[in-house]
């Protein structure tokens, strides 16, 4: 039907999108832009944030976790532990309070804590709802 139509259209058209967007972090007086989609999870810590990216790869900031995921939230990126945000594209599920990744992307226990657990779930379960045919 033509709506359903559309709603594709407009699905495959963010997903372009969102494979090429960057997102602009600076260290140590560089900049990288670094493509949105290959982040796989940020780690704050001792007040910069580290980017995972899937290749292994990693970028430092000194940007705070809270305004990362402020600009992230459009690109499924959720939010599981104070100290951590996912992308979850690379997520493959949960089990017990633990993501599981995907294979062949760098592997961390990530918990998923209390506070952040009603959230993250919502997230996950409206990313894969919208990726599921």
């Amino acid at each position: 039907d033509r709506e359903d139509f559309f709603m594709e259209i407009d699905r495959g058209v963010k997903k372009i999108n969102d494979t090429y967007s960057r997102l602009k972090i600076e260290w140590e007086k560089a900049e990288f832009y670094i493509p949105i989609d290959n982040i796989v999870y940020i780690e704050s810590y001792n007040k910069h944030c580290n980017i995972i990216m899937a290749d292994g790869s990693e970028y430092k900031t000194a940007k705070r976790l809270f305004y990362l995921a402020d600009i992230l939230k459009r690109y499924n990126f959720a939010q599981p532990h104070k100290s951590y945000l996912v992308n979850l594209k690379y997520v493959s599920g949960t089990k017990k309070s633990e993501i599981n990744f995907i294979e062949g992307v760098p592997q961390i226990n990530i918990s998923i804590t209390r506070n952040f657990k009603d959230s993250f779930s919502e997230k996950m379960n409206r990313y894969y709802s919208e990726m599921t045919l």
